[in-house]
């Protein structure tokens, strides 16, 4: 269902008992297909006797993801993430993946656990003991305001938001920690899933991020979209999915603190998304109803919020919330006050990560003032080092590495922005 390709029957004519045929198909949209289980249609010689049947075998499915990214920095002033952010230990020793220490072997020690190289140096046998880890509890926030809609097509500032986010869920799901997601619109909360490590729950999530789109107004984004260069790479990119697989402390970054002023660029929104869904919810075909679900959940909104809805569904959560929390902000540097009062408010549960879309980097017409561009993201490099700045909090920046590392190099006789760390 929704697939554009076609099957041809295969035909078993005399003795044969078997015939195989290759077919290939293209799927529009994204989202999970089944197909339909096999007829098979059997008739005698002449023709008087016909019966058909449905094999009771298992029908494959195809998931089909959306476009990612080409290229995905993730960083500080420029820079990529040199460690990551993610695995964390217990402290405690036993059976784990970390090596940490090697003693000499006692009764009852798993035999894959020596270590052969320390037995033949040591001329005694030996054993490597690993640190264990423990579950984490994760809230993911995830901004899809209409200022997170600035950007071409697969290029734009949601689907950079979009894509460090899902890397932070795989990760959860490798890790076997629980995780919970609260999407974010301009009217209040659009999804909200309590903390689980279950893959069902990680389907689930996965699912409403790959499903978001820009709330507000649906003005606008068609031009930009006009901007779009038509090749795209479908994989996760490596700096995000990289960073995520390692281990760092959260630590004070250096830099002074910029209140700055808070900036809105006109609201926009994906008016073609919202064009299909209404005619999809007029027809009744079955492909629109294989359809339909793909279109139905984002605008539906679990909590209204009309007052700073980042920085409630934050307080809201951290405020029910009974432990320690790991908390990670996903969203861009337009609305500069709230984000740093979530983040304050964040960091009292626990560490605090904070990953932002430079609207200097997503902004339509491309990179034409290379000195304006670079001023904006000299503004936008303060405010991230503000965060920073902050005890149990690491801020980076997000967007597409080619566009960053151009105004980088061509803003004559400017400096690149100078890194710093305070204690």
């Amino acid at each position: 269902m929704g697939a554009d390709g076609s099957v041809e029957p295969l035909q078993l004519d005399g003795r044969a008992t078997e015939a195989s045929g290759t077919y290939e198909f293209e799927w529009p949209v994204a989202g999970t297909f089944r197909f339909d289980p096999p007829t098979v249609t059997v008739r005698d010689q002449l023709g008087l006797f016909e019966q058909t049947v449905v094999p009771d075998t298992a029908t494959p499915t195809v998931t089909v993801e959306p476009r990612r990214p080409r290229t995905v920095h993730v960083g500080e002033g420029g820079d990529p993430v040199a460690a990551g952010f993610g695995d964390h230990e217990t402290g405690r020793s036993g059976r784990g993946i970390e090596p940490t220490e090697v003693r000499k072997y006692v009764a009852g020690d798993a035999f894959r656990r020596i270590d052969w190289k320390a037995t033949a140096r040591m001329n005694e046998t030996h054993v490597r003991e690993f640190t264990s880890r423990t579950d984490r509890e994760t809230q993911l926030f995830v901004d899809h305001r209409a200022a997170m809609s600035t950007g071409p097509l697969s290029e734009g500032k949601l689907d950079y938001a979009r894509h460090v986010a899902l890397a932070f869920v795989e990760h959860a799901s490798d890790s076997a920690d629980r995780i919970g997601c609260h999407t974010v619109g301009d009217d209040g909360v659009t999804g909200v899933f309590e903390p689980r490590a279950d893959l069902d729950h990680i389907r689930e999530i996965r699912r409403h991020l790959n499903a978001l789109d820009p709330t507000g107004s649906a003005s606008g984004r068609s031009e930009q979209r006009r901007e779009t260069n038509p090749s795209h790479s479908d994989g996760i990119g490596a700096s995000a999915s990289a960073a995520v697989g390692k281990t760092t402390a959260a630590a004070d970054r250096a830099g002074a603190i910029h209140a700055g002023t808070d900036t809105v660029p006109t609201p926009t929104a994906p008016d073609r998304v919202r064009t299909t869904r209404q005619r999809l919810s007029d027809e009744e075909s079955a492909f629109a109803t294989q359809l339909r679900p793909f279109f139905e959940r984002p605008d539906a909104y679990v909590r209204t919020i009309s007052d700073r809805p980042l920085f409630r569904a934050v307080e809201t959560t951290t405020q029910q919330s009974g432990g320690a929390l790991w908390t990670v902000v996903v969203t861009d540097d337009t609305n500069r006050t709230e984000v740093r009062e979530a983040v304050k408010v964040a960091r009292q549960r626990g560490p605090v990560l904070v990953f932002l879309t430079p609207t200097a980097l997503f902004e339509p017409g491309g990179l034409g003032d290379f000195d304006a561009t670079y001023d904006a993201y000299v503004d936008f490099e303060e405010f991230r080092r503000g965060l920073a700045a902050l005890s149990d909090v690491n801020a980076f920046e997000v967007g597409p590495a080619d566009r960053l590392s151009t105004v980088l190099a061509n803003a004559p006789g400017r400096d690149r922005p100078a890194q710093g760390r305070s204690r």
